[in-house]
């Protein structure tokens, strides 16, 4: 029998590793309800709930394994990851000290508590980790860019560059060398220096996620006055957006070759350490961004009228790409949002895409009015946002989109923020038009999401004041005859 589980927990695990989750749920379930004391389908499952997003039962699964096997140090390790995103930090933290004492110096185990310190705003040791892991491995990615992150958002923006540039390096270089094992070409053209070639092309590549990406599109036109023709590599769902507002640049979707025969290239990540960005020197007139003048037209004939009883509208966007985040600092249920919604005087519209099964479920009592099947790309949601009084979301590409676009948003942040939020402000130097709500608390987003509302409610009293809403989006004065 312990070979048949063995066999199906190799199964499941390669079902899982392979994008088949449903198939790898349905092996652990079938093998669980005759053998539930399996330390390894255990684990599987505990994994498997994890990128579902059910923290709880992941946690369950994993108690199980190391109660079954104390002795093995990835159940406890495992344990630590699934209480850090359960939000049960004290216990990560235990689980991930226990990891360590069976196995010591382990440089995952380290990095993963490194984490879990800066989640805390424990500052000190998260970079006491980083640089412990470094001093064991020069090229770990992970604690250069948990590193980096760290300074930056404690301000230190010239040494957090260098780290930051350092790791996305490390990492691109290691595909670099995946694809050149695969046997693809590795002719590249060499990296920019920062310094003015006004005569060679250059290839920039758009190597990170897409908050950032709209984040440091800023950077495009000061790469133009260094350098001659500029191309942007970038995903599909940013090419028509980039292509608008970026009129100085080709903008080419990842994968698709180029006739121009570039002299130099640089990512898109090196950009800010290029130009030595500090607090005080962030470039970018805001909006940098710019939505299609006709998909603008088209959605504002498209989108709810405001009318007396609904005198603002309001996109919402709640959760990021997925919920698999070490902390949930990206994710809120819907049903979360219940404060805002109650907000009389407003119209609100859904932004996020996608939308977990739970949430359509939540949504259908709601008046909330979902468009994430229409929003194709950025270049569409951008159309939506620029007819919207106000975009409210935590930390996504929509609320990046909103700021480089000069919409006023207001972004729903965790206690220890991702860096380029900084440290206790609620304003951001990236974004002009942009009020950050910061949980007080680590892991209670109820406070942040009742101060919100409660300023929800004052701006739909005075809306007719909203700043930076045009005249024709407005609410109509009560003397005007319509």
């Amino acid at each position: 029998m312990a070979d048949r589980n063995d066999e199906a927990a190799a199964r499941a695990w390669e079902a899982f590793r392979s994008g088949r989750h449903d198939e790898a749920t349905a092996i652990c379930e079938a093998m669980l309800a005759v053998s539930p004391d399996h330390a390894g389908l255990r684990g599987i499952s505990g994994i498997i709930c994890g990128e579902r997003g059910d923290f709880a039962m992941s946690v369950e699964n994993f108690q199980r394994a190391k109660t079954l096997e104390p002795t093995n140090p990835d159940w406890s390790f495992n344990l630590g990851i699934a209480y850090l995103r359960d939000r049960r930090f004290s216990d990560a933290k235990a689980a991930l000290f226990e990891a360590l004492r069976l196995r010591p110096h382990c440089i995952e185990y380290l990095v993963e508590l490194a984490v879990l310190h800066a989640s805390l705003d424990e500052d000190r040791e998260a970079l006491r980790l980083c640089l412990e892991v470094i001093d064991q491995d020069a090229n770990n990615a992970d604690a250069h860019l948990l590193l980096a992150e760290t300074l930056l958002r404690r301000g230190e923006m010239l040494l957090g560059w260098a780290q930051y540039t350092k790791g996305h390096g490390i990492r691109q270089e290691r595909a670099r060398l995946q694809r050149g094992a695969s046997g693809e070409s590795q002719i590249t053209p060499p990296r920019w220096d920062g310094m003015q070639h006004p005569d060679a092309a250059i290839l920039l590549h758009c190597d990170l996620g897409f908050s950032e990406m709209i984040q440091f599109a800023r950077y495009i036109p000061l790469v133009a006055e260094h350098c001659g023709a500029v191309t942007v590599q970038t995903p599909m769902e940013l090419t028509s957006l980039l292509s608008r507002s970026v009129a100085i640049a080709a903008v080419i979707p990842w994968g698709q070759t180029t006739e121009t025969d570039h002299a130099l290239q640089a990512r898109l990540s090196e950009l800010p350490g290029l130009f030595a960005t500090t607090l005080e020197r962030i470039p970018g007139s805001i909006p940098y961004l710019k939505a299609d003048p006709d998909r603008v037209q088209m959605w504002r004939e498209k989108l709810p009228a405001r009318t007396a009883a609904h005198r603002m509208l309001v996109g919402l966007a709640w959760s990021g790409r997925t919920a698999n985040e070490r902390p949930a600092g990206r994710f809120l249920r819907f049903s979360q949002l219940h404060p805002l919604l109650m907000v009389p005087g407003v119209a609100f519209v859904s932004l996020q895409k996608p939308v977990s099964p739970a949430d359509v479920e939540a949504m259908r009592g709601a008046t909330v009015l979902d468009l994430s099947a229409e929003l194709t790309d950025f270049g569409e949601t951008a159309a939506v946002v620029a007819n919207l009084d106000l975009v409210i979301a935590v930390d996504t590409a929509v609320a990046h989109l909103a700021g480089a676009l000069g919409r006023d948003v207001w972004t729903l942040l965790p206690r220890s923020a991702d860096w380029r939020w900084l440290r206790d402000r609620d304003d951001s130097p990236w974004y002009p038009t942009m009020r950050l709500f910061r949980q007080t608390m680590v892991g209670e987003w109820e406070e942040p999401l009742a101060r919100a509302a409660a300023a929800l409610a004052q701006l739909a009293e005075d809306h007719d004041n909203l700043p930076g809403a045009p005249p024709d989006l407005r609410a109509p004065a009560p003397s005007e005859n319509r």
